[in-house]
C-alpha cells in the first residue's frame, strides 16, 4: 500500500494536537508517518507534546526529531519537528513537505490540529486516490466537531467573480450524500490529501490564510483535478488555535480581504480592480450586518484593505502580527 506523509501544525494547541493523534492511532490504513511540526510553540506547550511523544512511542516503529534522518516509509513512523521560530502556515507545513519528498513519500496530507478522525478516513481517500489516479488533491467530508451533525464544507468551487462556494455548508450531515465522490475547484488546508510532485508546495506569500485558495487557483489553471471523498469524515473545531491566539475581530478581517485580494491580483493583473470592487461591494454590507460594525470603522476598514492591496504582492509575518495586534 502507498505510505502517507501526516502533517499536523502545532502552535500553542498541544491540547487539540495531542486529541487530534489519538484519533490517528485509530485509523484502519497504513502505513503512515504522523509529522508534527511545532511552530515555536511556548515552552509549556512543547513540553506537554514532549511527555506525550514518550507515552505513544511504543505505537511506532520509529522516532525521530531530526529533519534529515532517512524515513522508511513502509513502517509506522513518529517525526517531532520543532522550529525555534512561528513559520507560518503554509511555511510551517512546508516544512514537512520538503521532508516527504525527499524521502518519496507519493502522497502527503495536511490535517490541522484542531480535527478529530473517523478510523477509516484515511482508507476511503487513498482507496479513491488509487482507483482514480488522475486526480492530484482530495478532501474528505468534513464535519463540525460539535455538533457533529452539521457539515463544515465539502470542499467547493471558484465563482465567476473569483470568490469560493462551499458544498453543504451548515447542512444536516443526513442531507448530503454518503457515498461517491464530487469534482470540487476549492479546496481547503485543514484536511488536504495531495501529490506534491505534482501540485507543489503550499504558497509562501501568505503568513497565515489564503495560501488554500491559491493552491486552489493554482490547480485550476493547470487544469488538475480535485474532489471531495463523501465517505471519508472527519470533524473539525474551526478555528481553534487562530482565534484564541488572535482574538481581534477586525484585524482578521482586514487580513481576510487583503490575503484575498492580493491573491485576485496576483492572479488576474489585468483584471484584479474589476473582481475587488464586487467582491467588497457585497462584503461591505456583510460585515455591516453580521459583525453590527459602525459605518465609520466598516469605511476605515476598506481604506485600509484598498492602500495595501494596490502596492503589495505577499503579506509577511510583521505585516500579519501588525493587523491581529491593531484593535
Amino acid at each position: 500500500m502507498n505510505s502517507v506523509f501526516i502533517i499536523i501544525l502545532n502552535y500553542n494547541g498541544d491540547k487539540d494536537t495531542v486529541a487530534c493523534i489519538d484519533s490517528l492511532l485509530n485509523i484502519t490504513y497504513s502505513p503512515i508517518t504522523v509529522c508534527v511540526i511545532d511552530n515555536g510553540s511556548e515552552r509549556d506547550s512543547v513540553d506537554a507534546l514532549n511527555r506525550y511523544f514518550d507515552e505513544i512511542r511504543p505505537r511506532f516503529a520509529s522516532f525521530q526529531t531530526s529533519q534529515t534522518a532517512p524515513i522508511e516509509k513502509d513502517k509506522q513512523n513518529l517525526i517531532a519537528v520543532f522550529n525555534d521560530d512561528n513559520l507560518g502556515f503554509a511555511a510551517g507545513n512546508n516544512v514537512g513537505a520538503r521532508m516527504a519528498l525527499q524521502a518519496g513519500f507519493e502522497y502527503v496530507l495536511l490535517l490541522n490540529n484542531d480535527t478529530l478522525v473517523e478510523p477509516d478516513f484515511l482508507e476511503k481517500l487513498m482507496t479513491f486516490c488509487v482507483s482514480h489516479p488522475h486526480y492530484v488533491a482530495v478532501t474528505p467530508k468534513i464535519c463540525l466537531e460539535s455538533p457533529r451533525n452539521i457539515i463544515w464544507n465539502c470542499g467547493g468551487k471558484l465563482t465567476w467573480f473569483k470568490n469560493r462556494k462551499y458544498y453543504y455548508p451548515s447542512s444536516d450531515v443526513r442531507k448530503t450524500p454518503h457515498t461517491g465522490f464530487s469534482d470540487v475547484s476549492i479546496i481547503t488546508g485543514c484536511a488536504l490529501l495531495f501529490k506534491p510532485k505534482e501540485t507543489g508546495l503550499l504558497t509562501e506569500d501568505f503568513f497565515f490564510g489564503e495560501e488554500d485558495f491559491e493552491f486552489s487557483l493554482r490547480m485550476k489553471r493547470q487544469k488538475k483535478k480535485m474532489a471531495c471523498v463523501y465517505d471519508a469524515v472527519i470533524y473539525h473545531k474551526v478555528g481553534s488555535t487562530v482565534n484564541k491566539t488572535y482574538p481581534n475581530t477586525t484585524g482578521k478581517l482586514k487580513l481576510f480581504y487583503i490575503n484575498r485580494f492580493i491573491d485576485i491580483k496576483n492572479y488576474y493583473p489585468k483584471t484584479w480592480r474589476l473582481w475587488v470592487f464586487i467582491n467588497s461591494t457585497y462584503a461591505f454590507f456583510m460585515i455591516r450586518l453580521r459583525y453590527k460594525v459602525t459605518l465609520k470603522r466598516n469605511l476605515k476598514l476598506w481604506f485600509d484593505v484598498y492602500r495595501e492591496v494596490k502596492t503589495k504582492t505577499d503579506v509577511s509575518k510583521e505585516y500579519f502580527m501588525h493587523y491581529m495586534k491593531t484593535k
